[in-house]
């Protein structure tokens, strides 16, 4: 650890990676290290972690697939510009009361772990677009969910005690996108749907620039700002942007 620990400080002290080295401690010596943004402990034997309000600056930590039991005494309170924190394939039973400080996360991974319940301030993570909860013991969330209002992707399966119905209706609403976009033929309709909107979306454009080819702009627009481009040219670039997902399209359409 030690070795890694000196390469992070010789290297400019962004980047710590202690990953994978079967150690059953945090290391002391990272006090040295109070300016990291990037953290990685995964694949440890840590069973605590030590308070790491003295990372100031950190933006990314891994403490997965570890042997964590709490991280009680870790002060995540402190870490105001954390945006991902993944605490996935541990021993957890619950998340820290001040958990719900972090308002700079984006990203928290807590899946596959015991859980029973989320600390009631969670929904002051305002910036939370994507919470991973999956494989783990919880009983009731309620509304609580509802109130983090950037949440967009949101992972309750595999709970085997929860009861859906009891959720709020935003929680739910999100649930049952994730369930349903589990399922590979689901997937398959919604790729379908996706690219005929594309298609719909490149039938306009075409449209549109054959007839300003072909009839001229519209009435009461002589100089043919109509179409926001300011020449056919960027027009035709737009459609092309469109279209490149659609694999070849563009090309059999004119």
């Amino acid at each position: 650890a030690m070795d890694r620990i000196e390469e992070c400080d010789r290297e400019g002290q962004y980047e710590l990676d202690l990953s994978h080295l079967n150690i059953s401690e945090w290391p002391q010596e990272t006090i040295i290290l109070p300016n990291i943004h990037v953290c990685k402990g995964h694949g440890n034997l840590f069973k605590a972690i030590p308070s790491f309000a003295i990372f100031r600056g950190l933006e990314y930590c891994d403490l997965s697939r570890c042997k964590i039991e709490n991280v009680d005494e870790m002060q995540v309170s402190q870490l105001f510009n954390l945006k991902h924190l993944n605490l996935s394939r541990n021993n957890l039973d619950h998340l820290p009361d001040d958990i719900g400080r972090l308002v700079a996360l984006e990203t928290l991974l807590v899946d596959r772990n015991q859980l029973k319940t989320f600390p009631p301030n969670m929904h002051s993570m305002r910036n939370c677009h994507k919470l991973d909860a999956s494989h783990n013991q919880l009983i009731e969330v309620g509304s609580l969910l509802d109130r983090l209002p950037s949440l967009e992707d949101l992972n309750l399966s595999h709970n085997p005690h929860l009861d859906t119905e009891k959720l709020g209706t935003r929680t739910r609403r999100l649930h049952d996108k994730r369930v349903m976009m589990s399922a590979k033929e689901n997937r398959r309709i919604m790729i379908s749907r996706a690219l005929n909107v594309r298609r719909e979306v490149l039938n306009r454009e075409q449209e549109a620039i054959f007839t300003a080819v072909y009839e001229g702009p519209p009435k009461g627009d002589p100089d043919g700002d109509y179409w926001g481009t300011g020449s056919l040219e960027l027009m035709a670039i737009k459609v092309a942007r469109v279209a490149d997902p659609l694999g070849g399209v563009l090309a059999e359409g004119w």
